[in-house]
């Protein structure tokens, strides 16, 4: 048995009288859902008579690992750990031992007092009548607490035990498929981890260290996040052996789904939205089709549902025929989904979706209405307190960054160009350097922090770096970009005070 470089398989069967080459020859043709294959063998050079082959050699599959990331914390952040367990409850049911799966998740959400179901987590909507699908009991938790952190996401990465203070890592060689799943918030260049966040630089250099290290064979990574977009465009080369997808394009929010009043467990309100939009899509649709659909239908699907953002592919788009199951499933296992998972992602739930940047004040509004509904006037009170302070904090926000715009550009009083600039999309995060991360640090503290609603605005600081440095003369224009962004964040911070706890954080 021999394997040309292309791929073709060649199989000698040699006898007294004859040799015989049979080549497997495979052309996909695909459908709407599923694939069909058509097979021709062609026969050469016989002595005698023609000895029948009877089976195909299939060439061994390698190893698969997994790493799935829930970057947030909180209960209003549900969905992200919600969605982080049902991926692996995938690979897990697929055969894919725990020994090379890495979950990292803050895991406060399924002993939170707030929640209805203690020990327990669900990712999609269910009636009393229907059987639900539990995604929190058996997962792992490799990092969780004060250990989701961006460091050790690195470290994980990388296989590098000693960063990880002797936790579990890759162990992926040359040989070796990775699949990676990371959901959370994001913003222009950086995704979020529950108190830093991680740079498009910085994941950019970890996956260039990975294929520097032979530490996969092909790597495919699945991203939700808001402009997640921005941590691979322009930045992840098409020769490294890595495809990705994101949940929306560098510039647009992603969306969360199975939100208030579609959020009801066992005729139970959860108050959260218990999955995102792109994730869920993904995820329901492998459990619908199975392993064998490939990388490229399942893109498909997932494009068509998610209708609110623009998923998008980047890197190297020349595997995308091949199957999931040869990232997500173990070898030649014929493991499939829970019965329960199967029948869970084939019912019908309405995906009423809301943007993510909007959820904090979807989530207060249904609270008020709610506790309004059910008499109860105390908690009807609070409600309405959250409420208030979810707007008034909007409102602040808009006009901080009206504020910073003016201070930066001199649009005073111009209404129009100070919508516009808000309203521009970032350009190219991954040119900002340190003045973005610089920058966004600075609002941090100074500011009040970023939460879901204002971090829609870190492409004002974005723009402006890329701006200042565009403008600035010499060497280090990084550095004086960074300068003119900090002085004027100081000149309009702090802003209004801003209690962490008065209204929903986003890290």
């Amino acid at each position: 048995v021999c394997c040309r470089p292309s791929g073709t398989l060649e199989v000698f069967v040699l006898s007294p009288n004859s040799v015989f080459l049979f080549s497997r020859l495979k052309e996909q043709k695909r459908k709407k859902r599923g694939k069909m294959v058509r097979f021709g063998a062609l026969a050469a050079i016989a002595s005698s008579a023609l000895v029948g082959v009877s089976a195909l050699v299939k060439k061994p599959k390698e190893t698969d690992w997994v790493v799935i990331v829930a970057g947030s914390d909180g209960w209003f952040n549900y969905r992200h750990q919600a969605d982080t367990c049902h991926a692996y409850q995938i690979a897990s049911s697929w055969g894919i031992p725990d020994e090379r799966i890495i979950v990292m998740h803050k895991d406060d959400i399924a002993q939170s007092r707030s929640n209805p179901f203690p020990g327990e987590v669900f990712n999609k909507p269910f009636e009393e009548t229907e059987e639900g699908f539990e995604v929190y009991k058996t997962c792992p938790k490799d990092y969780t607490g004060s250990d989701v952190t961006p460091e050790n996401f690195m470290a994980v990465m990388t296989g590098d035990e000693k960063a990880a203070n002797g936790k579990k890592v890759l162990k992926s060689g040359p040989k070796d498929d990775v699949f990676v799943y990371w959901t959370d918030h994001g913003g222009p260049g950086i995704i979020a981890f529950p108190t830093s966040y991680l740079h498009v630089n910085d994941l950019t250099k970890t996956l260039k260290t990975m294929h520097d290290k032979n530490m996969y064979k092909k790597l495919v990574f699945y991203l939700e996040a808001c402009e997640s977009g921005s941590m691979f465009e322009k930045v992840l080369p098409d020769d490294m052996n890595i495809y990705a997808t994101s949940a929306s394009s560098p510039y647009e929010s992603s969306w969360a789904t199975y939100c208030p009043p579609y959020d009801k467990v066992k005729g139970k309100s959860i108050g959260s939205c218990l999955g995102d939009l792109y994730s869920v899509n993904w995820m329901e649709e492998v459990e619908k089709a199975g392993k064998a659909e490939t990388l490229q239908e399942n893109f498909d699907v997932t494009k068509k549902l998610t209708t609110q953002s623009k998923v998008m592919q980047w890197g190297d788009v020349s595997f995308v025929d091949e199957e999931i199951g040869d990232f997500l499933a173990d070898g030649e296992t014929k493991a499939q989904v829970s019965e329960a998972a199967r029948k869970a992602a084939l019912r019908e739930v309405p995906k009423h979706a809301v943007r993510a940047y909007d959820v904090p004040l979807h989530l207060a509004y249904y609270q008020y209405l709610r506790a309004s509904e059910s008499g109860d006037l105390e908690e009807a009170a609070h409600a309405s307190q959250t409420l208030s302070k979810e707007v008034t904090h909007r409102q602040e926000s808009v006009a901080l960054f009206k504020r910073m715009l003016t201070t930066m550009y001199g649009f005073q009083g111009d209404q129009k160009m100070l919508n516009s600039a808000l309203a521009s999309p970032a350009v190219y995060p991954s040119m900002c350097g340190s003045c973005c991360v610089s920058a966004y640090e600075k609002f941090s503290e100074a500011c009040g922090g970023w939460t879901e609603f204002n971090r829609q605005f870190m492409k004002v600081l974005n723009n402006a770096c890329i701006a200042f440095q565009t403008e600035a003369a010499g060497e280090n224009v990084d550095a004086a970009a960074t300068e003119r962004v900090a002085a004027a964040i100081d000149a309009v911070c702090p802003a209004p005070e801003v209690e962490k706890k008065n209204h929903l954080r986003w890290a």
